[in-house]
């Protein structure tokens, strides 16, 4: 006779399949992008030193490999965010800081490694795979802001349609549909998109932001960008309640400004910190 499956087995996997899980910020093309524009602010010493790190491989090749590496290591999944409410202006460890792991604490400790010339070189170069891909996740508003009233998930719990009316969620439109529609109708590649950005301001404000604030500074900042995020086309704020919220061309426009300017200040400031550790 077939063993029968307890039913608090039962109804703990029913509760697991509800639960939304994060999805990954950017989606590969924005972390693609990010890397390149960091590749070309970066210093001779640090090229050199990444190349020999990473025997060979570019930014651009490692910048999708700490999502790809959850599923084997899934004490790193934290690391992707942080859970600051939308009504806080400040960071606060024990609020905000599941566990004291979150993309804040994540940045720091894997720049301790990269920096400890002691470590091995296997170490040494999943601290930088890390570093380049979590300095991306900082940039992105809802992996670093959430509602928790009604609580969202950072976006997640948000329903809506984006453009041709194709239902994703709010979180799903800022990690993937706004660069991949920029890159379609533009009809650009990963390397051609992140050259036109990392043209557009270079030798301005982008080189000089590189070396400014600290990662909760930068957190901070991109925090402040979430309330904009949350409008709808008919400015709106768009909640957790039920309703499917639709995302039309004004939206898209108005946000994929906000969108190049944060893979541009990202790819800078990964470049800052990578120049800074390798000078």
């Amino acid at each position: 006779m077939r063993n029968r499956i307890p039913v608090y087995v039962v109804l703990a996997l029913s509760f697991v399949a509800l639960v939304p899980i994060r999805t990954a910020a950017w989606g590969a093309r924005g972390h693609q992008i990010i890397a390149r524009v960091a590749t070309d602010r970066l210093s001779s010493r640090a090229r050199d030193s990444i190349l020999k790190i990473l025997q060979g491989e570019s930014l651009e090749a490692v910048s999708t490999w700490a999502d790809q590496i959850k599923t084997q290591r899934p004490d790193t999944t934290t690391w992707h965010y942080v859970d600051i409410a939308l009504k806080h202006t400040d960071y606060q460890r024990a609020r905000d800081c599941r566990k004291g792991v979150c993309i804040i604490e994540a940045i720091e400790q894997q720049r301790r490694v990269l920096e400890n010339q002691k470590l091995s070189d296997s170490e040494r170069a999943d601290a930088l795979k890390f570093l380049v891909h979590l300095i991306g996740d900082l940039h992105v508003p809802f992996h670093v802001a959430t509602n928790d009233n009604p609580p969202d998930m950072a976006a997640d719990l948000v329903k809506v349609t984006f453009l041709n009316g194709r239902p994703t969620n709010l979180h799903s439109v800022w990690d993937n549909d706004i660069i991949n529609t920029a890159l379609r109708d533009t009809r650009q590649g990963v390397a051609d998109y992140a050259s036109q950005l990392g043209g557009r301001r270079a030798g301005n404000k982008g080189d000089y932001i590189s070396s400014q604030g600290t990662v909760t500074q930068w957190a901070l900042e991109t925090h402040k960008l979430a309330w904009n995020a949350y409008r709808s086309s008919g400015n709106e704020f768009m909640w957790n309640n039920g309703k499917v919220w639709n995302l039309d061309d004004a939206y898209y426009k108005r946000n994929k400004i906000v969108v190049d300017n944060q893979l541009l200040i990202a790819g800078v400031r990964l470049a800052g910190v990578l120049n800074q550790i390798f000078r």
